[in-house]
């Protein structure tokens, strides 16, 4: 839990998780100070996970997803797996 950004912890973390580079980390909107304390490390690409696409996901070596945005990241994947237009069968 980031209280206030502090870009040393989250390289910290990073570091003992051992993560490839370049490295994606998809937050909730209501994830700021964790937001901050990602942003300004080089190879991170921070986003809300509601802006995520396929693309960023696939480009990324490593994946760091929240607890909190976990649920919006699998119901996402769950509505593309039922079809390209959004429409269940």
């Amino acid at each position: 839990v980031f209280d206030a950004p502090k870009t040393s912890r989250a390289l910290d973390l990073l570091d003992d998780w051992s993560a490839d580079y370049p490295t994606l980390v998809l937050l909730d909107a209501s994830e700021e100070f964790a937001g901050k304390s990602f942003r300004n490390l080089a190879r991170v690409r921070v986003m809300a996970v509601q802006e995520a696409g396929v693309a960023d996901i696939v480009g990324a070596a490593s994946l760091l997803v929240s607890q909190s945005a976990l649920p919006a990241l699998v119901q996402r994947a769950a509505g593309s797996a039922s079809g390209s237009d959004g429409e269940e069968a």
